[in-house]
């Protein structure tokens, strides 16, 4: 590659740019993000690519605080009696939350979600799992 400056004389005599410092192309390069030091940084991330449907599928398990299900059934979780300074009252309800999953196909795009009683376990990620790659109609 060419140093700016010779690059922009170039184009200076080809009547191409103004005339102008290189500096000043820097300068607006920069601020466009197209500086060859900005163009060589690598992305912050990487592009991935799914083959096929059921290749790659990501998964979240979140609680569900505003509600659980204790014996008497749904109720909402008072946000007074339960946050993360009084821990006994979570442990008290721990199993009696509610936690959704949320699954996504990434070839296709496709989001499957349910909503299960208890803890977040191995055992109930792969049930949902099970149950999100099951073949379904197109109503579902």
């Amino acid at each position: 590659t060419l140093p700016m400056t010779t690059a922009l004389e170039m184009l200076i005599a080809d009547g191409k740019a103004p005339r102008v410092s290189a500096a000043t192309v820097a300068r607006v390069m920069k601020q466009n993000m197209c500086h060859p030091k900005q163009l060589a940084t690598p992305s912050a991330h990487t592009q991935q690519k799914s083959l096929h449907p059921n290749h790659v599928w990501q998964v979240d398990a979140s609680v569900c605080v505003l509600f659980y299900l204790p014996k008497g059934g749904m109720q909402v979780m008072d946000e007074k009696k339960f946050y993360k300074n009084k821990p006994a009252n979570v442990k008290k309800i721990e199993n009696d939350r509610v936690i959704r999953y949320v699954m996504t196909d990434h070839y296709s795009g496709s989001i499957y979600v349910e909503y299960v009683y208890g803890s977040e376990s191995s055992e109930n990620l792969i049930e949902i799992f099970l149950n999100a790659i099951q073949r379904r109609s197109a109503q579902e």
